[in-house]
């Protein structure tokens, strides 16, 4: 019986060893790396497209905040120097009214008549100061 066992565990190592021998652990180990690799890689791949779309998302509502911003500040900056012009022109306006009433007043209390005739008379000082300057100088 002793015989028969070992004969029989002979040949059942036997038979392990060319079983053994007859798979391809190259492939098998190929094909282990492989699926692992493909399902790391589609893992990271996964998380990789996660992490852009949300940093992309948050890129573009940094931008559009900015935007607004900008918008805000432009919008301000464009009423301040709107209503800076506006008043100035209100100042100007202001000014020419009251020059123009005052030199109105001031022609409603001299006649024309008066202005014509002090207006000669200013001519007539000119002419009469120019020749006696002529005179003296070419004496």
């Amino acid at each position: 019986m002793k015989k028969k066992f070992g004969m029989f565990l002979f040949i059942l190592l036997a038979s392990v060893g060319t079983v053994y021998a007859s798979t391809n652990s190259a492939q098998t180990l190929s094909l282990w790396y492989e699926k692992s690799f493909k399902e790391k890689s589609e893992q990271v791949g996964a998380e990789t497209a996660t992490a852009l779309i949300r940093m992309l998302n948050e890129n573009r509502m940094l931008v559009k905040e900015m935007n607004e911003a900008l918008l805000t500040a432009v919008t301000s900056h464009l009423d301040k120097m709107t209503g800076d012009t506006k008043s100035g022109i209100e100042e100007y306006k202001s000014s020419i009214m009251q020059d123009i009433n005052t030199t109105q007043y001031e022609l409603q209390k001299d006649s024309f008549e008066e202005y014509v005739i002090n207006r000669k008379i200013e001519e007539e000082i000119e002419l009469e100061f120019e020749s006696m300057l002529d005179e003296i100088l070419n004496e």
